[in-house]
């Protein structure tokens, strides 16, 4: 499977391919010293005003940032980049695994 990320241009050979509930899903197995600890997702955005009406109709450099915890506890963090300022925080997201 070829695919674009952060560092350029990649394969992987992922583990099994399931077909669940009419859908189709890649699954892949790892040790846990392979999955790295912050993912760094760049893109873009067209904003509707978010960061203010002058923004609004504009494309917006973003990054999602995704810090997988040891502890069961993940990160989503959306920073924006508005035109000639510097990166902000927009949104953040903590997933918390319950413990039984």
């Amino acid at each position: 499977m070829d695919f674009e990320h952060v560092g350029g241009p990649s394969w992987h050979i992922p583990n099994f391919l399931a077909l669940i509930g009419g859908g189709m899903w890649l699954l892949d197995v790892r040790p846990m010293e392979l999955i790295p600890s912050e993912i760094s997702i760049p893109g873009e955005f067209t904003d509707p005003g978010i960061l203010g009406p002058e923004y609004a109709g504009k494309t917006i450099p973003m990054r999602t940032v995704i810090r997988i915890g040891q502890d069961g506890g993940h990160v989503f963090d959306m920073h924006f980049t508005p035109p000639g300022r510097a990166e902000r925080l927009a949104d953040r997201v903590v997933y918390t695994r319950l413990k039984k």
